[in-house]
C-alpha cells in the first residue's frame, strides 16, 4: 500500500518510524477507498487497519485529509462497533503473557 507524502510527513512528526508505518499497515486511500472502508463517503483520508483478533471482521479507521461538517477527523465504518487498537508489531505471546504490563492510550498513532 502507497502512502501520500503527506501523510508519511504526518506519520514522522509523530516519531514513527517508516517500519513501524509498514508494519501497521498504514495506507493513503481515495474518496472511493475511503467509502469502501467505512461505508460511506467522507473524502479522501489515512488508513489504519486493525488486526483481526478472535475472528472478527475486518475493521479500520480513517484520518480524514479535511474534517467533516461535524469537525471530526477520524472516522469509524458506520453500523459497527467501536474496537480497541492493538498495534500489530505486538506479538501475541506478549499479550498472553498475564504478567506484561497493558498501557492504554487515546489514539492509533500514539498506540503504535
Amino acid at each position: 500500500m502507497m502512502l501520500t507524502p503527506g501523510h508519511r510527513d504526518d506519520l514522522h512528526r509523530s516519531g514513527l518510524s517508516d517500519e513501524t508505518i509498514g508494519r501497521a499497515g498504514l495506507y493513503s486511500a481515495t474518496e472511493a477507498g475511503v467509502r469502501d472502508v467505512l461505508g460511506f463517503g467522507a473524502g479522501p483520508g489515512l488508513v489504519f487497519p486493525y488486526p483481526s483478533e478472535n475472528g472478527s471482521t475486518p475493521y479500520a479507521r480513517v484520518k480524514l485529509d479535511k474534517a467533516d461538517a461535524e469537525g471530526k477527523r477520524y472516522r469509524s465504518p458506520a453500523r459497527q462497533p467501536n474496537r480497541l487498537y492493538v498495534p500489530p508489531l505486538i506479538s501475541s505471546s506478549v499479550l498472553a503473557a498475564s504478567g506484561t504490563p497493558l498501557w492504554l492510550t487515546e489514539g492509533e498513532k500514539k498506540a503504535l
